[in-house]
């Protein structure tokens, strides 16, 4: 397996699940700003490389479905057809491992905010989310890998 599917996996959902609007609101500050900006992006790339993958529509079917998880099944399908596009297109793959890196970085930069008292931030780390869900207040929805 390619280094970084999984995580991609679990941005493309995690992205999937903003869109379907179950999260209550963009992000907000500069480095959530940022973060939403990453995960736009990535869904660029992989939409670009992917094209009409079924894959991909399961991803926003499910999440607009109020899934707290991917189904075993869309987990697969995706992860085959991401890293197949990887071994295929080593460009497309240094562009993931690039975005993922860049969103890696601020998470990081967002935990020591959230650290140093700056209050409820959304978590996408180890594979889950933390946050504000439509009509829902907190919740913690698994994405992609699940956290060892």
């Amino acid at each position: 397996m390619v280094p970084g599917v999984e995580i991609v996996v679990g941005y493309v959902f995690a992205w999937a699940v903003r869109k379907a609007g179950r999260i209550a609101g963009r992000l907000d500050g500069e480095v959530d700003r940022a973060v939403d900006a990453g995960m736009d992006r990535l869904h660029e790339v992989v939409g670009a490389k992917l094209g009409q993958d079924p894959a991909l529509g399961m991803v926003v079917e499910e999440a607009t479905a109020g899934r707290e998880e991917l189904t075993e099944r869309t987990h697969r399908r995706l992860t085959d057809s991401l890293e197949e596009a990887t071994e295929r297109d080593p460009g497309f793959a240094e562009a993931l491992a690039e975005i993922v890196a860049h969103l890696q970085s601020l998470q990081a930069d967002r935990d020591a905010d959230t650290a140093d008292g700056a209050g409820d931030r959304i978590n996408f780390s180890h594979g889950t989310f933390n946050g504000p869900v439509q009509g829902k207040g907190v919740q913690h929805i698994h994405y992609g890998t699940k956290p060892q």
